[in-house]
């Protein structure tokens, strides 16, 4: 994860380190939930995609695939939920940290439920991993982030300059 403002406002830095902190596991529970969707409807179309073997065979893969598209899930749940660093009664910074990590770990998995039912996001996030770092890999990862981008109306919030820019929307 990149920590860096992503939306006018976006300062609460306490917030970013806990996302920081969750990255690698969340990068997993990423890709294991597409992976899994995947695998699930293959075995009832009885397919046998040779990119479900090949999923189902990853066991570590360079997170920087997914690195975009993780960070703007987590620019989307700052900007839907962030308290700007107000602790809340009888609450210490401790405290704070472990509810930060309790909610943005609760609040990502329901967005992946609910990314499930786009067979855009499945595809494009297994792509990603299996075709990692070569043109088809890329055309992936431009494709799942230019679809969160779309899914969370960034473009109402989102600064200009930055994933807006670089990812072109598509409708969900």
């Amino acid at each position: 994860m990149i920590i860096s403002q992503v939306y006018p406002g976006d300062e609460n830095k306490i917030l970013m380190q806990v996302q920081y902190d969750e990255y690698d596991r969340n990068i997993g529970r990423i890709f294991s939930s597409a992976r899994d969707e995947l695998a699930h409807a293959d075995a009832i179309l009885d397919a046998k995609l040779l990119i479900t073997d090949t999923a189902l065979a990853v066991k570590r893969f360079d997170h920087r695939v997914l690195q975009d598209a993780h960070d703007i899930i987590a620019a989307a749940f700052r900007y839907h939920n962030d308290d700007g660093g107000q602790l809340r009664l009888f609450e210490d910074a401790e405290k704070q940290r472990a509810r930060y990590a309790h909610e943005w770990n609760e609040w990502l998995e329901r967005q992946l439920l609910l990314f499930l039912r786009y067979p855009v996001f499945v595809r494009s996030v297994v792509e990603c991993v299996v075709f990692a770092n070569n043109v088809m890999g890329y055309m992936a990862e431009d494709r799942l982030c230019a679809f969160l981008l779309s899914y969370y109306n960034a473009v109402d919030w989102m600064k200009e300059d930055g994933y807006l820019k670089v990812y072109k929307l598509v409708s969900s």
